[in-house]
């Protein structure tokens, strides 16, 4: 196995937040940053370990497309942490998993008409 079937899980696992809501000051946003910029080098190294220069070499519309995926990313990341503290883990998890299909049926048929 190579490095980064170890360290995926190890930045991707789930943040126990109410654990840290209740033993800090801390809010959402906060969270949301630190996470997302701790797992950036990371998997930035690994990406540059796996494809080298390759890395690099973007084609203007997928750079687009990539921009677009990390910043909603970073926004559902930053939402589904709010929710947490407003509504409890269970009850963000559940809508969060149980919303994904529905929003990508949605977006299928208006995007694709599929």
């Amino acid at each position: 196995m190579s490095l980064y079937h170890y360290a995926l899980p190890l930045i991707w696992t789930k943040i126990r937040s109410q654990v840290i809501y209740s033993l800090s000051q801390t809010t959402p946003l906060s969270v949301s940053f630190f996470r997302l910029a701790f797992a950036f080098p990371i998997l930035l190294g690994i990406c540059w370990r796996l494809l080298g220069r390759r890395m690099l070499q973007i084609k203007r519309p997928d750079l687009g497309v990539m921009l677009l995926m990390g910043a909603m990313a970073a926004l559902f990341q930053g939402g589904y942490l709010a929710a947490i503290s407003y509504s409890g883990v269970t009850v963000a998890t559940l809508i969060t998993i149980c919303m994904t299909p529905v929003l990508v049926a949605l977006l299928s048929a208006i995007v694709t008409r599929e």
